[in-house]
């Protein structure tokens, strides 16, 4: 068994043509022959002056494709050509890298080592990943982790996020053949070898997979600048989406942040094409300036906004001009100006402890700016609305965080007087002493008075009805003495009459006979004048 992060049709197809197949042996020997001495191929990168590019495509596999998937016409790439690649282009004089991709994903095997190679470039570089057809699974794993995601058209795929194992069941065909495996695993390794055929077995592996899948979750989380719930709930569950769709009538992975623009796509605006260009993530609110949210955490430090933004231009790699990352720090910018540092406006963000973090004091900063405070700011109308949307989105999110901060504080706070006054704990205990035997003795006596005439079948429906009333704590057991003493007493008193219907004596309707002063009920009157007498006599009036 296999572990792969793979898109699952092109992986079934794969499995089915590379571990399960029928073709002619001897055309396939032919072909491990004649391929055994080929040279190796080109490499996977290219430099050109300060640009240099990586090619990513077809299945992703640690060491190379084997023989058997080239004959059937698959092409791959493995991570130690990636992890080469990324140190041949990690050089002084090169600005910025581009990975062009077309992968449906591959070996969990190896996809972690070359993310985080990815990761450490994107630090140093400019790394964008451009997906010219599919970026899936293990190849959205290593994506995830460059400065920005592309898509060349629209219709492109991205996503896939999850694992897989897969392999092939050869029992059958190796019991024709007569080969039978023998597995003997030592006694303290019961998880060693799991069998896929017993449940056991499926849980280990389900253990396996899921623990993986975590890992992928927060990679891509982190990489996108997102929380793992949004990549749970909104990156394609396990499939795949299309860059952009312009009627907005489903997810996209421009619309979830999968990505970060999509080109060459015609963009629809108030009715009218404006033309074939570049789509940013911003625009699906439609607002151009507007920077979307990026869900970042929320730090409570001094805000100085100098400091913070040269400290970005860093993390950002935006050295002589703003790169295309720069943007995430602010809460608008002049995309028509986007080249130029003053062009971005209202910053909140800056780096701590190598991540991009918003900062409360940041926020609170430019919402009083919004509203005027030390002059206002100078953005489009058009753009104020969706600005202000992105604000309060953190403004909630800091809302929270205080209000869960000042639980945390009273709960502490609490504790502390407790522990600090030991009569004060002496006295609580006390009290929930009490409270616990003051319940438990209700408790007892629920039990106590119900439970004699639910054993009993001497009572009617409507007794028996509350005594289960008494018994959930619905009912004081007062009620249902009550109850009981004042049908045992019309029933005493009727014993040498004709029997009384199993019914409460406060449904008078439905008690046809029971005696009165000359021993017979024929009326309301004669009933209700009956209970008074019953009740009197008991003293429950």
């Amino acid at each position: 068994m296999n572990l792969w992060a793979c898109e699952e049709n092109f992986l079934r197809s794969y499995l089915e043509r590379v571990y399960n197949t029928t073709a002619d042996q001897e055309k396939i020997e032919a072909f491990f022959l004649l391929t055994e001495d080929e040279k190796e191929d080109d490499p996977i990168y290219s430099i050109d002056g300060d640009k240099a590019t990586i090619n990513i495509r077809g299945v992703l596999t640690q060491h190379g494709l084997p023989p058997i998937a080239k004959f059937f016409g698959f092409v791959g790439t493995s991570y130690i050509e990636i992890l080469e690649a990324i140190e041949a282009v990690n050089v002084d004089g090169v600005k910025s890298i581009d990975l062009i991709m077309d992968t449906p994903g591959g070996e969990v095997a190896g996809v972690d080592e070359t993310a985080q190679a990815v990761k450490a470039l994107a630090a140093a570089k400019d790394v964008t990943a451009i997906n010219e057809s599919m970026i899936a699974s293990a190849g959205y794993w290593i994506a995830s982790q460059a400065s920005r995601i592309e898509a060349a058209a629209p219709t492109v795929e991205t996503g896939s996020i999850g694992v897989v194992i897969a392999g092939v069941d050869t029992t059958e065909a190796e019991k024709a053949r007569g080969v039978k495996r023998v597995t003997i695993v030592s006694k303290n390794a019961p998880n060693k070898r799991a069998d896929v055929t017993d449940k056991k077995g499926i849980a280990e592996l389900q253990r396996r997979i899921d623990a993986i899948e975590r890992v992928f979750i927060s990679r891509v989380a982190a990489g996108r600048g997102v929380s793992e719930d949004t990549v749970r709930k909104t990156f394609g569950r396990g499939g795949v989406l299309i860059a952009y769709d312009p009627d907005d009538t489903a997810p996209s992975a421009l619309s979830v942040g999968m990505i970060d623009s999509v080109e060459n796509a015609v963009f629809t605006g108030a009715g009218s094409i404006q033309g074939v260009r570049e789509i940013e993530a911003s625009e699906i609110d439609p607002v151009a300036g507007a920077t979307p949210f990026k869900d970042l955490p929320v730090v409570d430090r001094p805000w100085d906004s100098t400091a913070a933004d040269k400290r970005l231009r860093d993390f950002t790699n935006s050295k002589e001009k703003p790169s295309r990352r720069y943007k995430e720090g602010f809460f608008w910018y002049d995309s028509a100006n986007s080249e130029n540092f003053g062009a971005y406006k209202l910053p909140f963000a800056d780096v701590v402890d190598g991540k991009l973090v918003a900062i409360r004091r940041g926020v609170m900063a430019a919402n009083g700016a919004m509203s005027g405070a030390r002059g206002g700011v100078d953005i489009p109308e058009k753009d104020r609305s969706a600005v202000q949307k992105h604000i309060d989105r953190y403004r909630d999110k800091i809302a929270k965080e205080d209000e869960q901060r000042e639980k945390e504080s009273n709960a502490m706070s609490i504790e502390k007087l407790i522990n600090d006054n030991p009569d004060l704990a002496a006295h609580i205990d006390a009290e929930k002493s009490a409270a616990f035997d003051s319940g438990k003795n209700s408790t007892i006596k629920r039990i106590e008075t119900a439970a004699p005439i639910l054993e009993s079948n001497a009572y009617p429906d409507s007794i028996r009805a509350i005594a289960c009333q008494v018994l959930k704590g619905e009912q004081d057991p007062a009620a249902l003495t009550g109850a009981v003493a004042a049908y045992d007493a019309i029933k005493e008193e009727g014993k040498n009459k004709e029997a009384i219907e199993e019914q409460a004596p406060d449904t008078p309707a439905q008690v046809e006979a029971a005696p009165s002063n000359d021993g017979v009920i024929r009326s309301k009157e004669d009933y209700d004048n009956s209970i008074k007498r019953i009740r009197a006599a008991r003293g429950l009036d």
